[in-house]
């Protein structure tokens, strides 16, 4: 199991609360509002560095509260880990893993792999570039170590080149004499650019080629589809051009801009069924089956590679999948190893027939208050 124990407070609506989870499956039933997914949040919050529903801290802190605190017992490659970690209003933070201080919240995400699925989460995978790009990196951050290094090394660059090129945008109307010797500059951060995009593109190309591999595990239980589900990754440049060429003939536009337009940042993943869109040609139903194939072909990666535990919570899985996409679901996250499940509902009613047969751990949360309950 990963998770053995939580501890929350003034997260939201929860004042304060202890759960000690079971390693299989897990389920919290409540109204809105009750609390479910604010235990989602901070579980999030520790494990992520931030809420899956906001990037703001503040928001998640109970009002009139200064701080939040979340700790965690959990158990990772048969080693156990005390995870403690305390954010205040200002953004700050204190983290530690077993008693001693940690500078970077990545430490902690090594140990706690978690992915939340939340109401929205399948449509924003097929409709925003961004949230593909969260699901695929979080999986790469997860089984490539020197990932994390490459992204933020060339987020560094490409935040310098951005802001040079806004430079030279307001020297033309300030200084134009100041323009020869920016542009000079702006030269060696796009070679900078360049070279650091390298990596993160092929590995990210390598990834992705692997996750074809995966998806190919779970197309017999894909049998509603009737096409085959594939990727394919796109750069974020024509591929008719190198990155370099595309810098270069573009820096005309980007100082116009303000931004840099071409690079990794800027690359996606199309979700193919057959030959087409995904998106476009998939029934409601049928997109949020694809969603979850890849949510599971993720985890079946990292837990091959790593064979390290994940946690994979769902918030309100009834108003997201009909009964027979959850028991789907459901049956096949429980028969891969090394995945530790929690789900939420409204009612006891709308999981029943998804989770017959498992031995699952119950609560009810009511007003931020958790209590176990009897599956009867």
């Amino acid at each position: 199991m990963l998770f053995k124990e939580i501890r929350l407070t003034n997260i939201r609506n929860i004042p304060s609360a202890v759960l000690q989870l079971r390693s299989k499956l897990n389920v919290v039933i409540g109204e809105n509002g009750a609390g479910k997914t604010s235990l989602l949040e901070g579980i999030s919050v520790l494990a992520n560095g931030r809420s899956f529903r906001t990037s703001k801290i503040p928001k998640v802190i109970t009002r009139d509260s200064a701080n939040l605190t979340v700790f965690a017992e959990a158990n990772q490659l048969d080693q156990t880990f005390r995870l403690g970690l305390l954010r205040d209003s200002q953004g700050s933070f204190q983290a530690k893993i077993n008693g001693q201080k940690c500078n970077t919240l990545s430490e902690i995400s090594k140990i706690l792999p978690v992915i939340t699925i939340a109401p929205g989460y399948y449509d924003n995978i097929l409709t925003q570039r961004k949230e593909r790009s969260k699901l695929f990196d979080w999986g790469l951050f997860h089984v490539e170590h020197s990932f994390h290094h490459y992204w933020l090394q060339y987020g560094k660059i490409l935040k310098q080149r951005n802001a040079l090129l806004k430079k030279i945008k307001d020297a033309r109307f300030t200084d134009k004499a100041q323009e020869p010797g920016l542009i000079k500059h702006l030269s060696h951060w796009d070679s900078l650019l360049v070279d650091a995009a390298k990596p993160i593109t092929e590995q990210r190309k390598n990834y992705v080629a692997q996750m074809n591999e995966m998806l190919s595990d779970f197309q017999p239980f894909l049998t509603s589809l009737q096409e085959t589900i594939s990727l394919v990754y796109r750069d974020g440049w024509s591929s008719k051009k190198s990155l370099k060429e595309h810098i270069e003939s573009g820096r005309e536009r980007d100082i116009q801009l303000g931004y840099t337009r071409s690079g990794p940042h800027r690359s996606d993943i199309d979700i193919l069924l057959g030959n087409e869109q995904a998106v476009e040609i998939a029934s409601r139903g049928q997109q949020k089956l694809i969603v979850s194939t890849l949510v599971l072909s993720i985890i079946k990666k990292f837990i091959s590679t790593t064979q390290k535990h994940c946690f994979i919570a769902i918030d309100d899985l009834p108003a997201e999948l009909d009964s027979v996409n959850q028991a789907t679901l459901i049956r096949l996250l429980m028969s891969m190893k090394n995945v530790q499940i929690l789900l939420t509902a409204i009612s006891l009613d709308s999981l029943k027939e998804a989770i017959s047969g498992y031995n699952s751990l119950m609560f009810h949360v009511e007003h931020g208050q958790f209590s176990q309950m009897s599956l009867e």
